[in-house]
Formats: structure tokens, sequence, C-alpha cells
């Protein structure tokens, strides 16, 4: 019997080879560098399962440690030898670490101290400049004092004199727009727990601008602009719902790429990923091939294939666009939403996940997450809806003692602020509609949803919430017809859409499709239960609605803490009150004929 064996000392790895060469034990340069350390471990794999991409963000955080570990003791030990040598070694590492970690003061001081020793003193001052723009973005701190005095005592030592200590002279020069745009933000924001927002000025030019986010960048190849119509138009199309959700930074590839394209480049995109999509048209069998590319791995993520023949048709086009956009959306966002991240967007992804989870635990994560993100970015507008959104679900699907009503005017103001801090942004819109149902102002809701429809179309879940929110209203053909587009569009199904869908139809009279959808939503969500067991007992299903009664008050007696709910009958009251939210008399009299029920038995009043 033949066997084969490995033998563990003759395998080496680029990680081992990185190892050695920082610890001195075979010569680096920047290039080999750059070569040996390609990405995180195992990058681009975390969309295989879930449970690995939890394993694999500790194992990529264990491996990147061990790096960064290692490169710092590389530079200690070149501090203590002199020669251009070890300068040069010096400027290499102290570069890599920076790769690895953009705020490791310790990397820059090195840096602006080899600057300084060959007289570079500009070139030293743009990296304290760094150093002190890439702390605060992501650590929220200032350099250390010994940082900012390297300069100050290099020039004290040469016998230079300046007029104000670098510290007060840090304003950048001659920055890209995009670290413009960074500066603006840092020093635009303000302390949340004492800002006043109803007095404070919104800095508009600073708004989003420090929140960076993946990068995609769009390349058309073999396009004829004069006879490619119909392949221009559904490239415009794709173009126009990925920048809908205002997740991306886009760019024209032809900018650097040239018209006719070059040869794929591997590029850094940090956590957050860098991506290319590319359009191909192929007139002999005419069609569209779009292939999205993460620039950071070379991994192709997935090749659509659009035939025009078959989307000659507005609502064939439609589903064409629609799939391609949900995939590249699906496959950039939803890596960010699966493992933990530092930058804010993608900790932002991480909290928007547990907010769709629709459960306590979740939200007090989701809540702890924003509160950070506050600190650091309070013009980001999506903590303000986001925190609106955790707040109203709470209240609506997980009351508990000492939760009393739900306090409109601060849910208000969340969504007001988050308005005004981004305009564009499509769920900013959905909660100031949802806030301002919860206020009695259907009309100015229904105008804040339908301009939640017009920002982004494509977007299954903002139509769905929008179409449950008309329903709501009162517009409940639009609304019929706006969801069931939107359920037909959906590639997973979270278990809260039935919730949505239930109330959609009963807000349509349709009891025995409202029932039919609330039995397929989570059993553990009070709200949702309720519009089961209103559903089943105006649908005539009176043994299927005992059942769901008795079920209700079960998880009433849960989330209340006692065995006995009656007890906590002022929070209960309030819940009562405020969970229906239909706007039509006749629907709003149907829901309210079964909360009555439920009022008798627990021996409480209709206010």
């Amino acid at each position: 019997m033949t066997g084969i064996t490995l033998l563990g000392e003759a395998i080496s790895t680029d990680l081992d080879v990185l190892h050695q060469s920082l610890s001195g034990q075979i010569s680096l340069d920047e290039d080999q560098l750059r070569e040996l350390w390609g990405g995180d471990f195992l990058s681009g794999f975390d969309a295989i399962d879930p449970a690995f991409a939890d394993w694999l963000g500790l194992e990529q955080e264990r491996v990147r440690a061990g790096v960064v570990e290692k490169a710092i003791n590389a530079l200690e030990e070149l501090q203590a030898i002199g020669g251009n040598g070890a300068a040069g070694q010096r400027e290499v590492i102290a570069g890599f670490l920076l790769k690895l970690d953009p705020a490791n003061e310790f990397a820059h001081q090195v840096l602006i101290r080899h600057f300084l020793s060959l007289g570079r003193r500009e070139r030293a001052l743009q990296q304290l400049r760094d150093c002190r723009r890439e702390l605060r973005n992501l650590l929220d701190q200032e350099p250390d004092e010994a940082t900012l005095r390297l300069i100050d005592d290099a020039d004290a030592a040469s016998g230079t004199t300046a007029d104000a200590p670098v510290a007060d002279r840090l304003q950048p020069t001659n920055l890209d727009p995009r670290e413009a745009n960074e500066r603006r933000a840092g020093e635009g924001r303000s302390d949340p727990a004492s800002a006043d927002w109803a007095n404070s000025v919104v800095d508009f030019p600073a708004l989003r601008r420090d929140i960076l986010l993946p990068v995609l960048s769009i390349a058309s190849l073999a396009f004829e602009r004069d006879t490619d119509h119909m392949a221009l138009s559904l490239r415009d199309e794709i173009v126009a719902g990925l920048s809908a959700y205002r997740c991306f930074e886009m760019y024209e590839a032809a900018y650097w790429m040239g018209e006719d394209g070059t040869a794929p480049v591997r590029v850094d995109g940090g956590e957050l990923g860098s991506f290319l999509l590319r359009f191909r048209r192929d007139r002999m069998l005419n069609r569209i091939y779009v292939q999205l590319e993460n620039r950071s791995s070379g991994q192709i993520a997935f090749n659509e294939v659009i035939d025009l023949t078959l989307a000659k048709s507005p609502s064939e086009r439609v589903e064409a666009v629609y799939r391609t956009v949900s995939r590249v959306y699906g496959h950039i966002i939803g890596r960010l939403r699966q493992r933990p991240g530092r930058s804010a967007f993608s900790r932002w992804c991480q909290a928007e996940a547990l907010i769709w989870d629709f459960n306590l635990a979740s939200d007090r994560k989701a809540l702890q997450i924003l509160a950070e993100l506050e600190k650091s970015h309070g013009n980001f507008s999506l903590i303000y809806a986001g925190r609106c959104s955790i707040l109203m679900k709470q209240a609506l699907c997980y009351p508990h003692p000492g939760s009393g009503m739900m306090d409109q005017d601060e849910l208000l103001g969340l969504s007001e602020k988050a308005v005004a801090l981004d305009p564009w942004q499509v769920i900013n819109h959905r909660m100031n509609g949802w806030t301002l149902i919860q206020s009695k102002r259907p009309d100015d809701a229904a105008r804040a949803f339908r301009q939640a429809l017009e920002l982004n179309p494509l977007d299954p879940m903002n139509v769905i919430s929008a179409s449950e929110a008309l329903a709501y209203i009162g517009d409940q053909r639009n609304a019929t017809d706006l969801a069931l587009r939107a359920f037909d569009g959906l590639t997973t199904t979270p278990r809260i859409v039935y919730g949505y869908l239930a109330n959609v139809f009963f807000a349509s009279g349709d009891f025995d499709r409202a029932a039919e959808f609330a039995r397929r939503g989570p059993i553990d969500n009070i709200h949702v239960l309720t519009t089961k067991f209103a559903a089943q007992q105006n649908a005539g299903l009176f043994e299927e609605a005992a059942a769901t009664r008795a079920l209700l008050l079960q998880r009433m007696s849960a989330q209340f803490g006692r065995q006995d709910p009656s007890t906590h009958s002022a929070e209960l009251t309030a819940w009562l009150n405020q969970v229906n939210l239909f706007q039509t008399p006749a629907i709003r009299a149907a829901f309210d004929s079964a909360l009555d029920t439920l009022r008798e038995t627990l021996g409480l009043r209709r206010f």
C-alpha cells in the first residue's frame, strides 16, 4: 500500500516567508512585502457560511495581529541600528505596518523621524497630518504629545524657529478631494450628548464624506454608442439602481483604464473592498455579460448573462436590471454584514443586520454599535434612522415592563435629523414616514414613503416596507401591487416579510390571505401575532383564532415577566392603544374588535 506524507518542515507559505523577512532572516523590499501580503487570510471566502465567517473573522485577526507584532519588533530592533541600510528598512517596514494598521502611531513616529533625519521636513509634517487623520477617523483620538513634539524638537535641535508649535499648524495642504472631505467632516463633529439639535447648524459640506464606502468601478467594453441603445440603456439602469443604495463609492473605470480597458490589476481594497463591474456586449449572440470582480483578491464573484432577445418588454428589462443589481448589492454588502469590521460603514452594516434579526438581544447590540458610531461620526445619518427603527420596533413588537408609551416626539426628532443630514438616503425617508404615521399625519407620511419609492424602486425590502405603510394609510390598491411585485423579486424571504404582507392584505379587507401570510410569520413577535389573531377572527376561522389568542397571551406573559400580564395594565393598555396603525375606519374597527377580546380577558379598557 502506497501512502503520501507531507513533511511539515519542507512546506513554506507566504506567511512563513513574511515572518522570516520581518525577523531579518532574509532580505526584503517594498515590492516583496506587498506580494507576500496579498490581503487578509482567505479573503473572499467569508460568504460561504455564516458560522465559517465568524471563525474566519477571528482567524484573520489572529494572523494580522501576528504580522503586526513581527513588524513592530523589527522596527524596534532597527531603531538602535544606524546607517543608510537600516534607515531604508525602517521606511519599508513602517510603510508596510501602516497598510496593515493605518492608525498605528508607532509606525507614524518611525516615519516622521526617518523623514526628519533625511532633511525632508515637509514630508515629515505631511506624515504627522496623516497620523492625526487616521487616529481621528479610526480611533476617535488625537496623537500623543510625544508624536506632536517630534518636529518641534527637531527644529529646536537644528536651531530652526517657527511662529507656532506644529500642533497648531496642522491644517492640511494640497490634499486630494477625499482627504479634504474627511478633514472637513472631522472638524464638523460635535459632542452628541451635549449638542442641541434644534439650535444646531448642519455642516452640509461634511455630511457623509468622512464615511468611506466600498469602491465599485464601472467598466464598459465593446459598446458601439451609435447602435447599442438597448445595451447602453440597461447598463445605465443597472448603474442607477446601484447608486440608489448610497452604499458604494462609484467610479467610471475609463478615467484610468482607457476606453478599451486594460489588464486586471489587483488593489488593496481594505476591509470594505474594491470591486470592478464589467459590461461586455456580444453582438453575434445579442447578449450582455455583466461580471463582478473583487479587485483585492482577483476573484470573479459572478457573471450575469442578459439575453437582449428575452428582455424586450419594459417588465422584462426591469427584471433583468433588478436581478443584476440585487446580486451586486447582496455580494458586496452581504460580506460586510457577516463579519466584524472596524470602519464606520462596516459597523453600520453589522448594526443593520442585527436590526433585521427582530429580537430584543440583537437590538441591544445594534444600539451599542450605533452609540459608538455617534461618538466618532456624529454626522452619519443612518445612526439616527437606525435608532429610530429600533425604538419603534421595540415599542410595537417587544413591549416590556417600564416601556410605557412610544415617545413620538423623540422618534420624529430622530427621523427628521436623519433626513436633514442625508435627504437622498432611502431609509431616512422611510423611518420619517413611519414616525409620521404614529404622529397621526398620514398625508405627510404618504409623501415620505413615495419619496423613498422614487429614490430606490429596486430595493425589495424598501418597496415592501413602503407598501405596508401605504396600506396602513389607506392606499390599498397601490400597496397590494407594490408588495406582491417586491415579494416576487426576493431571493430569500425573512419571516418578518410575511408579517408585512399580512398587514397589507388585512388593510385591503382580504382577511383570509392576511391570515395565510401571518401563519408564515414569526411566532415570537406579538405585533405579527396580533395581526394573525385579528385576521383569523375576522375571516371566521374561530378555532385557529382561539389557538393564536392563547399563544398571544402566553407571549405577553413571557415579555412582561409575570404569569398574569394584567398586573402590568398601564403598559399593556398603552401597547394595545398604539398597535392599531390602520387609518381606514372600517379596517381599524375590524382590528379593534379583535383587540377588544384581549382587553376583556385582561380586564382592561379602551381609551
